[in-house]
């Protein structure tokens, strides 16, 4: 059984409390549960783990939404409990190689709050910002560590589209995410923006597009292992910055309202 119930109740016609709860499950995918290694270099490999459990979450939330034709504004507490989280480990073979594999932790509390603020500045803008504050405590004890791992973390998102004229929109999209901790170790925060331009032509039947992935070349994730068997300092950076320039044809009456949605390349 995975219950879910939503409450709301309106204070005003633009005013509303929510109260939601909901159990959520899910379940390692086949690479997960893959139990044959395989060589990423010769220093380390990856294995899934065929006797993980499925993930069981606990999730309660409480928000109110303000919403006007300018702007709209939900701020939400929540708690969430997890048991049999799953979880990356790494561990020894031998004195040169390394094991990247697949388990589950003892259990895991997520307690904060979220905000997220929707406005419009006429025709002119529409802003979309979101955070997200929280509060972790991991008992890893299950497979030999900490049972006791605590940190508090933030992550925020800001997208920006500019109407520059009827024609032309340029877009703006930042990304932050705090240090997070893992069941051995951390990762440290990362930063980074993209950046799109849109330029419809032919009576917007067409569309020229411009995106450029990671503008400042920031987008890395220095991860951290530390355990009394283990010290390893590891960095994922991607190898260029990415710049995409496309053209969109629209057919037919009812495509001349669509725009081409401006997509980037976040992946390492």
């Amino acid at each position: 059984m995975y219950p879910t119930i939503h409450l709301a109740y309106e204070l005003r016609d633009n005013q509303e409390l929510q109260l939601n709860y909901s159990k959520r499950v899910n379940r390692a995918d086949s690479d997960e549960m893959n139990p044959f290694p395989e060589y990423s270099d010769p220093r380390n490999m990856e294995a899934g783990n065929p006797k993980a459990k499925p993930e069981q979450i606990h999730s309660i939330e409480f928000g109110y939404q303000l919403k006007t034709k300018a702007f709209s504004i939900l701020p939400c507490l929540y708690y969430r409990y997890k048991y049999d989280g799953f979880a990356e480990i790494t561990k020894y073979v031998n004195d040169s190689v390394l094991l990247k594999t697949f388990t589950n932790l003892s259990k895991s509390e997520f307690m904060g709050m979220e905000l997220i603020i929707s406005a419009n500045i006429g025709e002119i803008a529409n802003l979309n910002f979101s955070a997200n504050g929280y509060y972790t405590r991991l008992d890893a004890s299950n497979i030999g560590y900490s049972n006791n791992k605590r940190a508090f973390s933030c992550d925020t998102k800001l997208g920006a589209n500019f109407n520059v004229t009827k024609s032309t929109l340029l877009q703006l999209n930042c990304f932050y995410r705090s240090e997070k901790i893992n069941a051995q170790g951390t990762t440290d925060p990362s930063f980074y923006t993209n950046i799109g331009l849109r330029q419809d032509i032919w009576k917007n039947k067409a569309s020229l597009i411009l995106t450029i992935s990671d503008v400042f070349n920031t987008l890395n994730q220095f991860n951290y292992i530390d355990t009394p068997e283990l010290w390893q300092k590891s960095t994922r950076k991607r190898d260029s910055q990415i710049l995409y320039l496309g053209f969109t044809y629209r057919f037919g009456t009812s495509a001349k309202k669509e725009r081409q949605e401006l997509n980037y390349d976040d992946s390492f």
